[in-house]
This record gives structure tokens, C-alpha cells and sequence, in this order.
């Protein structure tokens, strides 16, 4: 069994996974600006501002809040993580949704 990640290791992934949700938030928002694409194209979101991508935006920010606390901080971790579930599953229920739909 591998041993525990050291505190600076914790907060590493912490700021990549929760910077890669805040960045999908921040798109979705309108705050940060993405060039639209040079050719049109059939796609499920065809602009970055939907709430899918903001709740996809949303669990991984909690997901990297839930890699913080170490492990005498359960409670935490675990409402973190449990937080985290929400959304993506609001997101992935309604992107299976329109890919079905899509499909038919």
C-alpha cells in the first residue's frame, strides 16, 4: 500500500483539479472569453455557456476542495466529496439525455 500524500502533494492536486473547475465556471460565465470555433460544427454544447459545463465546473472544483483536508478531517472529505457527486451527476444525467435524444 502506497503511503499518504504529504500535505504539499494534497494541495498540488487540489490546485490543479479545482483550477481545471474554476476555469470551466469561469467559461461558462462568460468571465474568460473563448474564441469560437473556425468552422461551424455539429456538437452537444456548441458554445461554452451551458449549465452542464458549469456544473462539470462545479464538482471538480469540489472534488479538488475534498483532496485538501488530510485524513483526520473526515467529515470534511467526505461532504466534499459527496457535494462534489451532485452536480456531476446533474450534468451527466442531462448530457445523456441529449445524446439520446440526439440520436434518435
Amino acid at each position: 500500500m502506497p503511503p499518504p500524500p504529504s500535505p504539499k502533494e494534497r494541495l498540488i492536486l487540489c490546485l490543479i483539479v479545482g483550477g481545471v473547475g474554476l476555469f470551466l465556471i469561469l467559461s461558462s460565465l462568460g468571465i474568460i472569453n473563448l474564441p469560437p470555433p473556425r468552422r461551424p460544427r455539429k456538437a452537444l454544447f456548441e458554445d461554452p455557456r451551458h449549465w452542464e459545463i458549469t456544473a462539470f465546473g462545479l464538482a471538480f472544483l469540489l472534488a479538488g476542495l475534498s483532496l485538501l483536508p488530510d485524513d483526520r478531517h473526515m467529515r470534511l472529505k467526505k461532504m466534499f466529496g459527496t457535494l462534489s457527486a451532485l452536480p456531476l451527476l446533474a450534468g451527466m444525467t442531462s448530457v445523456l439525455l441529449k445524446i439520446f435524444q440526439w440520436i434518435r
